[in-house]
C-alpha cells in the first residue's frame, strides 16, 4: 500500500461495523476523534459459484451477503455473479454471515447457501480474517403464485398490513420464502419461488397484539397449520389463490344481547373480545357494538379463551360489566371456544351507574389540565384514574359512572406549568373525607380548592469552583413531571451573585430538579446533584412552609466538542440539530452499557459547523437530527439522519464512534456524515501506513 496519508469518514464504515465497535476505546486518542488504528492485512472475504441445475453457470445472479449483528441478520453487501457464475464479496469484518441468491428477472427462484428456501433456514458461515470459498448456489427454475387479494369491513380494525407471504415450515416455524407488499385490493403475483408446497396467507397486526393475525388460503384464519397447500411448480403458475382480509373463515364467533335491567335492549354498547394470552404477551382485542335490538356478534375468531366487556363509552350511563354480570375484569367467566363454534348466549344486563362532580379551582383559578382520581374507601387498591373527568372551560370534574359504593376523590391539577395535589376533604387520601353513593345516583357540589399557602417555597444555594464563588452562574429550575428535558420541563432561571449565590422562591409543595450553566462555557453543566445528566437529577422535594437550603454546586473545568455536518461532496448542511450522549461502562463487545442524554443541544451554522462547550468530562456519542431519543437497546434506527462514527444513515449513537472530552480542551473534528451514497472504494477507512 502506498505510504501517502488517506482519510475517509468513519460513517461509511456499512461493511466493517463490528471491526469498528471492537476498536473503539482502543482509538481513544485525544487528537481528531475520526482516526482509526490500521486495517487488517488481510480481511475476510466468502466466494463462490451459481449455478443452475445440471451445472449451467449463471451470470448476473444477485448474491446477498447479511451479518448477524445483535440477534438480528443486517443486510451487509450486495453483488452480482460474472459470466462464469462467480462472485466474491471481500473487505468483510470478523463475523457470522449468511448468503442468498435471487435472480433479479426471477427465472430462477431464490435459494439460501446452502439450498434453504428462507434466511431463517440458511447454513450460517464464519469469517475470521480468512477467505471462505465454495459458498455455492444451485438454483433452480422458479414457479409463481397468483390470485386476487379482497378485504372487508373487519380488517379496518387492523394498525397496519404485513402482505401476501409464501410460507414454509423450517424447524416447526412458519417462515416467509416471499412475500408482497399490499398496496391495494386487486391481484397479487408471489414470483421467484423454489418448487416447493407452500402455505399463502395475508398477514396484519391487530391493534393491542404481539403476534400478527393471519388469514390464509383458502378462507382460514385459525392459523397457517390449517391452511390450504399450494403446490408450486418449476416454469409454472399457480392461479386462483385468492386471499379475503376480515372473512368469518373458518373461525369461531361469539354473539349475545345487552339488556337493561328492565328486559329493554340496549344500543349502541361497546362490546369487547379480548383474547387471554400467554402471561409474557398481550392478547388480541376486537370490537363491536350492540345494534338497535341489543344484539351483536364478532365472527373470524382465533381459537382460545375470551374475556368479554360491555363498555357504555358515549353515554356514560351504564357501568361496564363483564360476562357474567360483573363489574370486575379479574371476576369474568372465560369463554372458550374453538374452531367454526358459535356461542350466542354471552348477554349482559346492565345497571346505571352513579355519578360525583363538583368544581375545581387553583387559588380561585381554573386548572389548565387535571387528573381526577375515585379511589374506593373500603378497597384501597381498587381505583380510577381520569383525565378526560375535567372540563377545562367549566372548570368543573365528572366522573360516571360509578358501582355503588363509598369514594375518595383526589386530583392532581396544572397552572402555569406547576403541578398540585389535594382531595376533597383533605390535604392527601388518607384524610380525605369519605362520599357513599347509589346506584343510579349523582353526588354533586364536591368542590376542591387547592393552592393555599402553597407557594411559599424557596431553594437556596451556592456555586463554587475550587473553593472560589462562581458569580453570574444561570441556575435553572426545572419540573421533573415533563420527562426531565428542556425545554416544556424549564420553569425559571436566576443567576448567582458576586459570592456565588442565588435564592428561587415562591415555590409550590412538589418536586423539582436544579441545574447549573455556565453562559461562557468554561467550566461544565451540572445537575443537582453531583449529575451530569438531568433526567438523572436527583429531586428535591419543596414544603411551602419550609425554605430548602444548601442546594450548591461545586463546578469544574468542561470540555468542548467541535465538528461539522457535510453530505455528498462536502456540501456543509445548516440549521441540522446536534444531540449528544454520554456513555457509561462498558460491555464485552466494547459497546457502552448506557448512554445518557445530555441536555446540551445546538445547530449547525451556514457551514455546517457546531460547536459545543462546557461538557463535563467523558466519553461522548454525537448525532443528528430531532430532541432527545429513548435508547432501551442498540437496535438500528434507519433516518435520514447520522451519528459520528456510524454507519450511512444509521441513527443510533450505540453504533457510531466515541468522542472524548477533557476538561479545559476542545476536541475538534468531530464530523459527521450524513449523505445518501457511498463514494468509491470507501469499505474501510484508509489510514496511514508504515
Amino acid at each position: 500500500m502506498s505510504s501517502e496519508r488517506l482519510f475517509a469518514l468513519p460513517v461509511l464504515l456499512a461493511a466493517s461495523l463490528a471491526v469498528l465497535l471492537a476498536l473503539l476505546l482502543a482509538a481513544a486518542l485525544p487528537a481528531a476523534a475520526q482516526s482509526l488504528p490500521d486495517a487488517p492485512d488481510a480481511p475476510g472475504s466468502i466466494a463462490g459459484t451459481v449455478t443452475a441445475e445440471g451445472g449451467a453457470p449463471l451470470a448476473g445472479i444477485e448474491v446477498q451477503i447479511y451479518r448477524l449483528f445483535r440477534g438480528h441478520w443486517l443486510l451487509e453487501r450486495t453483488t452480482t455473479t460474472d459470466a462464469q457464475g462467480a462472485y466474491r464479496v471481500g473487505v468483510l469484518g470478523a463475523g457470522t454471515y449468511r448468503t442468498g441468491f435471487r435472480d433479479p428477472g426471477n427465472r430462477y427462484g431464490q435459494s439460501f447457501y446452502a439450498a434453504a428456501l428462507t434466511l431463517e433456514g440458511a447454513t450460517e458461515i464464519t469469517v475470521t480474517g480468512n477467505d471462505v470459498a465454495g459458498i455455492d448456489g444451485v438454483l433452480k427454475l422458479a414457479g409463481a403464485i397468483t390470485g386476487s387479494y379482497s378485504t372487508t369491513g373487519r380488517f379496518s380494525n387492523y394498525s397496519y398490513p404485513l402482505g401476501i407471504e409464501a410460507l414454509v415450515n423450517v424447524g416447526g416455524a412458519w417462515q416467509a420464502a416471499a412475500s408482497a407488499p399490499i398496496t391495494t385490493t386487486g391481484p397479487f403475483t408471489l414470483a421467484g419461488l423454489q418448487p416447493s408446497v407452500y402455505r399463502v396467507c395475508i398477514g396484519a397486526f391487530i391493534a393491542n397484539s404481539l403476534e400478527p393475525v393471519r388469514y390464509c388460503y383458502e378462507d382460514v384464519v385459525t392459523g397457517v397449520d390449517n391452511a390450504q397447500p399450494v403446490t408450486v411448480t418449476a416454469g409454472l403458475t399457480t392461479t386462483g389463490i385468492d386471499l379475503t382480509a376480515g372473512v368469518a373463515g373458518d373461525g369461531a364467533t361469539i354473539g349475545g344481547v345487552a339488556r337493561a335491567v328492565n328486559g329493554g335492549a340496549v344500543a349502541g354498547i361497546t362490546v369487547r373480545l379480548s383474547l387471554s394470552p400467554p402471561a409474557d404477551q398481550l392478547g388480541e382485542t376486537l370490537e363491536t357494538t350492540t345494534d338497535a335490538t341489543g344484539y351483536y356478534t364478532i365472527s373470524g375468531l382465533t381459537p382460545g379463551t375470551y374475556q368479554v366487556a360491555f363498555i357504555d363509552n358515549d353515554a356514560r350511563f351504564y357501568l361496564t360489566q363483564y360476562y357474567s354480570h360483573t363489574v370486575r375484569a379479574v371476576e369474568a367467566s372465560p369463554i372458550a371456544v374453538g374452531r367454526n363454534e358459535a356461542r350466542l348466549d354471552v348477554d349482559a344486563t346492565l345497571v346505571p351507574g352513579a355519578e360525583v362532580n363538583g368544581a375545581l379551582r387553583i387559588l380561585g383559578e381554573k386548572p389548565q389540565f387535571a387528573g381526577v382520581t375515585v379511589q374506593d374507601a373500603d378497597r384501597i387498591e381498587s381505583s380510577v384514574t381520569s383525565y378526560d373527568a375535567y372540563d377545562p372551560d367549566s372548570g368543573m370534574f365528572r366522573v360516571h359512572p360509578l358501582a355503588p359504593g363509598r369514594y375518595k376523590i383526589c386530583v392532581t391539577a396544572f397552572l402555569g406549568g406547576v403541578a398540585f395535589f389535594g382531595c376533597y376533604g383533605g390535604a392527601s387520601a388518607a384524610d380525605a373525607e369519605v362520599i357513599p353513593v347509589s346506584q343510579g345516583a349523582t353526588a354533586t357540589g364536591l368542590d376542591i380548592n387547592l393552592g393555599e399557602g402553597e407557594f411559599d417555597g424557596a431553594i437556596s444555594g451556592t456555586v463554587t469552583a475550587g473553593g472560589q464563588p462562581l458569580p453570574a452562574i444561570k441556575v435553572t429550575l426545572y419540573s421533573p413531571y415533563t420527562g426531565g428535558f428542556p425545554p416544556d420541563s424549564a420553569l425559571v432561571d436566576v443567576f448567582t451573585d458576586a459570592q456565588g449565590r442565588y435564592t428561587i422562591g415562591g415555590l409550590p409543595r412538589g418536586g423539582y430538579l436544579v441545574g447549573f450553566r455556565d453562559p461562557r462555557g468554561t467550566y461544565a453543566t451540572q445537575y443537582y446533584f453531583n449529575n451530569n445528566s438531568l433526567d438523572r437529577a436527583t429531586v428535591i422535594l419543596v414544603d411551602p412552609i419550609t425554605q430548602v437550603v444548601g442546594i450548591d454546586a461545586q463546578l469544574i473545568p468542561g470540555g468542548t466538542l467541535s465538528g461539522r455536518v457535510v453530505r455528498e461532496n462536502d456540501e456543509p448542511v445548516a440549521n441540522r440539530p446536534i444531540s449528544i450522549w454520554r456513555a457509561i461502562g462498558w460491555n464485552e463487545g466494547w459497546i457502552p452499557d448506557r448512554l445518557d442524554s445530555i441536555n446540551e443541544q445546538v445547530t449547525t451554522d451556514a457551514d455546517g459547523v457546531y460547536r459545543l462547550a462546557g461538557l463535563a468530562p467523558g466519553v461522548f456519542y454525537v448525532c443528528t437530527g430531532g430532541s432527545y431519543l429513548s435508547l432501551p437497546a442498540p437496535d438500528p434506527i434507519y433516518s435520514n439522519d447520522g451519528c459520528y462514527g456510524a454507519p450511512l444513515l444509521l441513527r443510533n449513537p450505540f453504533l457510531g464512534q466515541p468522542a472524548i472530552v477533557r476538561a479545559g480542551q476542545e476536541t475538534a473534528h468531530v464530523d459527521i456524515y450524513i449523505g445518501r451514497t457511498l463514494p468509491e472504494r470507501a469499505y474501510l477507512p484508509a489510514v496511514a501506513r508504515e
